[in-house]
């Protein structure tokens, strides 16, 4: 939200804002269920190895 607001008040032409502001909603909408799992402390960490099923 806050680089919305700075990129308005930069000057940036407002269709410029509107497409970074969509993707980032994008990269959040795709990423959700990595950031529900991070706030669980459930996501394997980098080098963390996965157990064979």
């Amino acid at each position: 939200m806050a680089a919305f607001v700075l990129s308005l008040a930069l000057g940036r032409p407002l269709w410029e804002v509107a497409t970074v502001f969509l993707m980032a909603l994008l990269i959040f909408w795709t990423h959700r269920e990595n950031l529900k799992r991070l706030q669980e402390g459930t996501e394997r960490r980098l080098g963390e190895r996965v157990e064979a099923r």
